[in-house]
């Protein structure tokens, strides 16, 4: 099953709900303060010699080492390496060609041995060794009862189902569907007026306006899953409609209504993209632009605690364009089968949820899609747990070691940038000093102390995503110091910075990783873990953060002479990677995988400072580690997806982020006959 349709799934299960899509997260491989100091650290390894000279710079700076012996550089058989990405993952990459994905990374294992985890807890734990109160032993229990088709017959669950479609069949004008709108069951659906709640840039949790399509990434994928259902599934499709009260007639127009809805979708996501800009929106602007929404009355009847919203410029033509009388049809159609996408797994049977594929039923069991369901849902719950027996103090404590470490040394390179003035410096060191860290888990958790399981199995089902509805609307009620780290699906293999709280977040699978531990060859974790951590740390200063201050508020704090340096810095990586062909046929976007590049390069340039430090280093283990943590295998299929995402495919991330070092050059033998050979005055610039 191709990755596009396993999206389209995860999606239309609601499985991916991480708040990361529109708010200021970028991730690696994203009120109160966290767990990073708050103050200058102290803690250095014991390799680093600082000077005490007044004025001198005493951040990270290193002995002068021994003159020692010329070595011969690493080569490739005797000639010189062609593709270090090759050199190091051709192995890995060959046992990947005989998978069925089209496109396979290394961290991808560890989400995969992640999911596998909550399975055997979800279905393996005697729940009597969990107190009933406990919101774990709500979810799992309710896992089981969907499951257990003796817990309550399919006909009841259908019935039920059926009930909650019916408001939205009743629907006969553009006021009844805001009504639908404004509560939170329906909310939860509503793709096409969908708010994320996020942080802003003045320290608000506020509603940002995120339109989603229900079918696929575009026109041409979202027509292909419509006709797999109404074609070669038609025979498990219909008959599951039918059952739900519609006939194929009727089936058909509610996927056309579905399609005319996410092509506005798609278009406004095009326009969008055009402009970074974002705007506050309010009922006073709402009203001058004549929108016929009334968005501001719908959020607050969900518990909304602001007066404005966050959207793009575009944002007025999409809804006074799609919310007009005679588009009551489309917009109807797209919630109602959007609730029975959602609620399809409570009763349907794993060959009738694989009916946008067949290959589908090949792929999952239905357990596996509920426990996919319930990590969404519920993944603070299974988080904790996971915390809890899985990542031991002594791993939290190397973690929190390293990230001192990389502070010191990110301070470093600041403090080297000849661009920025003496004042310059110090503000943007500052944003590393008042750096706050998450491990693991979110700061404000969902909790379900209060929710409560019934003996309808949808009806429990429905309640707990009502309930998420409302735990994200109660962030709007806190800002400033008063905010934290909530709402992100922190069973993942990843880490994060949040601009808007100035924060690192890592993931619990990320943290896992053996590689976190300091039993690890220290050369094995900086290409890891520090790398990590820093590349995160320099999400601070790249082109989405750098305007950000050190309590999270919007404030950019560049001269203007300083900004003009530092924009041509950022213009020379996305001019290097823009227009770039990659594997079959494929153009990187350079501005599209400007930020993530630049992290990557500072990251680099701070873990190489960091790596000088120790004492005899092992460069050839720290550059191969860095490459096996980092390989990326995709066939043909997999390839655009590839060129999509905001980070460098794995070749171009392996070979061009380490070209552009002349510690690499020394180690190996690449000369100019390699393909991916950056000349030294064309190599791009770090901070």
């Amino acid at each position: 099953m191709d990755t596009e349709r396993k999206r389209f799934w995860a999606k239309g299960l609601a499985v991916l709900l991480s708040f990361s899509m529109v708010a200021g997260m970028a991730g690696c491989g994203g009120a109160g303060k966290g767990e990073g100091s708050s103050s200058e650290s102290t803690q250095v390894t014991s390799e680093i010699v600082g000077s005490s000279e007044a004025g001198a710079n005493t951040e990270g700076t290193i002995a002068t080492p021994e003159p020692v012996a010329t070595v011969s550089k690493i080569n490739d058989n005797g000639k010189a390496i062609w593709d270090f990405d090759e050199f190091v993952n051709s192995a890995w990459k060959e046992e990947q060609k005989s998978g069925d994905k089209d496109c396979v990374t290394t961290w991808g294992e560890t989400d995969e041995e992640l999911n596998e985890w909550i399975t055997e807890l979800v279905w393996n734990t005697d729940l009597a060794t969990i107190p009933e109160e406990e919101g774990l032993s709500k979810v799992i229990t309710l896992c089981r009862q969907i499951e257990d088709e003796g817990f309550e017959s399919r006909a009841d669950r259908v019935r039920t189902v059926k009930k909650h479609l019916e408001p939205i069949l009743k629907v006969k004008k553009l006021d009844d569907l805001y009504k639908l709108y404004g509560t939170e069951e329906y909310a939860y659906h509503n793709y096409l007026l969908q708010f994320q709640i996020n942080m802003d840039w003045n320290a608000n949790n506020a509603a940002w306006f995120w339109p989603e399509a229900l079918l696929g990434n575009d026109i041409e994928s979202a027509q292909e899953q419509i006709e797999n259902m109404t074609g070669k599934n038609k025979d498990v499709f219909f008959p599951f409609m039918k059952e739900l009260g519609f006939s194929e007639d009727r089936t058909k127009e509610i996927l056309t209504n579905v399609a005319l809805g996410d092509a506005k979708v798609f278009e406004y996501h095009d326009k969008a993209y055009e402009s970074s800009v974002l705007y506050y929106f309010g009922e006073k602007q709402l009203q001058q632009e004549e929108v016929p929404v009334p968005i501001m009355q719908i959020l607050q009847s969900l518990g909304y605690d602001n007066d404005f919203f966050v959207a793009k410029l575009v944002s007025y033509d999409y809804l006074k364009d799609l919310y007009q009388p005679e588009n009551l049809g489309i917009l109807r159609d797209h919630l109602l089968f959007s609730v029975i996408m959602n609620l399809s797994i409570t009763f349907g049977s794993i060959e009738e949820l694989g009916w946008i594929d067949d290959a589908f039923t090949e792929d999952y069991t239905k357990k596996e899609l509920l426990v996919q369901a319930i990590k969404a849902l519920a993944c603070d719950e299974i988080t904790k747990e996971y915390v809890k027996t899985h990542i031991s103090e002594k791993t939290m404590e190397d973690v929190k070691a390293m990230v001192e470490d990389v502070k010191v040394f990110s301070r470093s390179v600041v403090s080297d940038a000849q661009w920025l003035s003496i004042h310059g410096k110090e503000l943007a060191k500052r944003k590393i000093l008042r750096l706050n860290c998450y491990y693991g888990e979110n700061e404000i958790k969902y909790d379900l102390s209060e929710y409560s399981l019934g003996k309808d199995v949808v009806e429990s089902f429905i309640a707990l995503e009502s309930g998420r509805v409302r735990f994200k609307m109660d962030q709007t009620k806190f800002s400033g110091d008063e905010r934290g780290l909530y709402g992100i699906t922190t069973m993942i293999d990843n880490a994060f910075y949040i601009r808007e709280l100035n924060a690192v977040a890592f993931m619990a699978g990320f943290l896992s990783d053996p590689l976190c531990s300091a039993e690890a060859k220290y050369e094995e974790r900086l290409a890891n873990l520090g790398e990590t951590i820093a590349h995160e740390i320099s999400h601070a200063y790249d082109p989405e953060g750098s305007g950000y201050d050190e309590d999270g508020y919007y404030d950019p704090w560049m001269k203007e002479e300083e900004q003009a340096a530092y924009d041509e810095r950022v213009k020379r990586i996305a001019d290097f990677f823009d227009g770039m062909e990659v594997e079959y046929g494929q153009k990187l976007d350079g501005r599209r995988v400007c930020a993530e590049t630049f992290a990557d390069l500072m990251a680099m340039e701070c873990c190489l400072r960091m790596l000088e430090a120790q004492e005899n280093p092992d460069y050839d283990l720290f550059f191969r580690s860095y490459a096996k943590g980092n390989a990326m295998y995709f066939n043909e299929e997999g390839a655009e997806g590839a060129v999509e995402d905001t980070h460098l495919p794995g070749k171009q991330r392996i070979n061009y982020v380490l070209g552009q070092f002349d510690k690499f050059y020394e180690i190996y033998d690449i000369d100019e006959s390699s393909p991916f050979f950056v000349p030294k005055e064309e190599r791009l610039p770090v901070f």
